[in-house]
């Protein structure tokens, strides 16, 4: 069987290579050289002869091996048979029995047999056979018999033969070993690539380090999470990652993994950037763990993800929890109490006015619940995704009337004013949705309404060059620079003390955001401590502008 040249196993490369051939060429020719001149009285002339020309051919396919000339070193068959010519003819022709040098004839069946298998080593052999025949015929003495003759042929040859066999199936057994070594790389190897191919299609970053804590490998969702394109290969872990505790004390991840000599898992970790910046982490940090006694390298293997979001989400249900629980509370007490006042009064007396009251006061406060569950349901669907967006042709001046109709009463009530103004450019009809666009406008009112002690409540409505423009001005409170800030967010309420002294959800602004999105509108908040707010709503014509869902 003839084996791929390609796969030459490293020693016989090494015997093979440029130095070694013209060594190896070289290196014998001089040292038959320096035989012939010591026993030269043993050789013939022609015999001397006929050694110097194979010592120079040899030499000669030694410079064209060396140099590859005409690619020989790729035709293995080629130069195999320029040897066993020139070694042939010159232990057939010329070399005395006994010679030294058919030690070289093992090299030669050895290389055949790496490249030709069995086959080759057998015809290298045949053609040992027939050296070792020629030879004997030229140098048989005189009055020897043929039985002696063969005898010696046959020891010669069968000497070869088992020392050959014997080589060829070590190189057998090696090559054989060397392919299952290959194999096994090959496969662990292709194990590796699985493992690192599974790791970097994580969306958890994951890091493995030794028990130092110095890093070996690690994935793409680890960069991505450190916020880094630098290579993390043997840097130290706690270089790498800033992690601090919910006291912001700085923890030391390996020493932290060692004390508890366990999967360590924990969500209360915060990872720090350069520039100060923080994220929630789910962390967790595993030992490697080996086979009993196994004296191999240990380590851990650290998985995290940015858990942040889901955090912020935590913290928003608790506080929703929380503020919808004290919210219900009040009115629900108040309703109670002024329902049983009001039964308490008839069942006592006659007195209407204290009833009428009372059952005011409840009333009031149901239209509180009300609004705070429209706000929750509306909250619900948006943050779901589940509010329908369907454009009509809406009048600004029929819902600027209809706003007027329905907030006039309550503003004097508290002894405000009222107003409401279309000014000149306003167009007739605009495309967008009335629902949203009426109670996003109620949203502002409601607050300016409840934020304002004296003074006046404005509603106008103008065009502009993509729709229409609402105005709602007040002259009530204001709002600090620090709170214009957050204004629009889930469950904010001002620390001011006057607005505290007001219910509410911290709701009304977010879903009034969130719906302002949904038709395209724009807002711009203009306000100033106790000199009143202006919120100018921008409406865009969604004939001319549609809006790209995204």
């Amino acid at each position: 069987m003839r084996h791929n040249p390609l796969l030459l196993s490293d020693r016989v490369k090494k015997v093979l290579n440029r130095d070694s051939t013209i060594v190896y060429h070289f290196g014998l020719t001089a040292i038959l050289f320096f035989e012939m001149l010591l026993d030269h009285d043993y050789y013939s002339k022609r015999d001397l002869l006929g050694i110097f020309l194979s010592g120079i051919i040899f030499s000669l396919l030694g410079l064209v091996r060396y140099f590859n000339l005409w690619s020989v070193n790729d035709k293995p068959l080629l130069y195999l048979s320029a040897y066993h010519i020139v070694f042939g003819l010159g232990f057939a022709l010329f070399a005395p029995a006994y010679s030294p040098y058919l030690i070289v004839w093992l090299v030669l069946i050895f290389v055949t047999n790496f490249y030709y298998g069995y086959r080759g080593t057998t015809l290298s052999l045949s053609v040992l056979f027939i050296v070792f025949l020629n030879q004997s015929f030229r140098l048989l003495p005189a009055g020897s018999s043929i039985k002696e003759f063969m005898l010696y042929i046959l020891v010669q040859f069968f000497l070869f033969s088992i020392v050959s066999f014997f080589l060829s199936e070590t190189e057998k057994v090696s090559d054989q070993d060397r392919k299952l070594f290959v194999t096994s790389i090959d496969k662990a190897q292709l194990e590796r690539q699985r493992l690192i191919s599974l790791i970097n299609s994580m969306g958890d970053g994951v890091i493995s380090t030794d028990d130092k804590g110095v890093i070996k490998l690690y994935n793409a969702a680890a960069l991505n999470i450190l916020d880094t394109n630098t290579t993390l290969q043997e840097k130290n872990i706690n270089d790498v990652m800033t992690i601090i505790d919910q006291s912001a004390k700085v923890v030391n991840l390996i020493t932290e993994a060692a004390k508890e000599n366990s999967v360590l898992t924990s969500t209360d970790h915060l990872l720090v950037y350069p520039d100060g910046e923080k994220i929630n982490l789910y962390l967790n940090i595993s030992p490697i763990k080996l086979s009993f006694r196994q004296n191999t390298e240990r380590g851990y293997i650290v998985s995290f993800r940015d858990i942040t979001r889901e955090k912020s989400l935590e913290e928003e249900r608790n506080e929703f929890i929380s503020v919808v629980s004290h919210e219900l509370r009040t009115p629900i007490a108040i309703t109670e109490a002024n329902i049983s006042n009001a039964q308490f009064i008839v069942e006592k007396g006659n007195d209407l006015g204290a009833v009428k009251t009372a059952l005011e006061a409840s009333h009031k406060q149901a239209l509180f619940l009300a609004n705070m569950i429209n706000d929750l349901s509306t909250l619900s669907r948006a943050e779901r995704g589940k509010l329908d967006m369907k454009t009509e042709q809406i009048d600004p001046r029929e819902i600027i009337s209809s706003l007027n109709d329905d907030y006039k009463k309550d503003a004097e009530t508290k002894g405000l004013t009222f107003s409401t103004a279309i000014e000149d450019g306003t167009p007739e009809t605009i495309s967008s949705n009335r629902l949203y666009v009426r109670e996003i406008l109620q949203n502002f009112i409601t607050n300016s309404i409840k934020y304002t002690k004296e003074g006046s409540v404005t509603v106008t409505v103008n065009g502009d060059e993509n729709g229409i423009v609402f105005i709602v001005k007040d002259t009530g409170i204001g709002i600090s620079k620090s709170d214009q800030k957050r204004v629009f967010d889930k469950f904010f309420r001002s620390e001011d003390f006057r607005t505290r002294e007001s219910s509410g959800t911290g709701l009304g602004l977010y879903v009034t955001k969130k719906l302002m999105k949904l038709i395209g509108a724009e807002i711009e908040l203009k306000s100033k401590l106790n000199e009143g707010s202006s919120f100018i709503v921008h409406i865009p014509d969604l004939r001319e502008n549609p809006i790209v869902e995204q």
